[in-house]
């Protein structure tokens, strides 16, 4: 009896812990972070596109959080910055990217 507690206890920690990982540097509890990847200093940042991930429990995850769909969503051609945001608290994660540009 005493082993299958440990041993569910150990379990539980290794799967719960930074359940909603969405960053390179994830909080336990809480993660909000913005990084930079990319810039062009000769294109304009006239518009802007978003595109998003999002998870539950580091168990499912949905959304296209690519570069070519932050495009689409702005109707941007030519890029000047990607940027990424990330965002998680306990069991739920999101991780954009954001891209500005003309």
């Amino acid at each position: 009896m005493k082993k299958t507690t440990v041993l569910f206890a150990a379990l539980a920690a290794f799967l719960l812990s930074s359940c909603a990982f969405v960053a390179p540097m994830p909080g336990t509890i809480y993660t909000g972070m913005k990084a930079g990847s990319f810039e062009n200093s000769d294109v304009k940042a006239a518009k802007e596109g978003t595109a998003c991930a999002q998870s539950v429990l580091g168990i499912v995850t949905w959304g296209d959080a690519s570069i070519e769909a932050a495009k689409k969503e702005g109707g941007i051609k030519k890029v000047a910055s990607v940027d990424h945001e990330s965002f998680a608290v306990l069991v739920y994660g999101k991780y954009c990217t954001i891209i500005k540009g003309e």
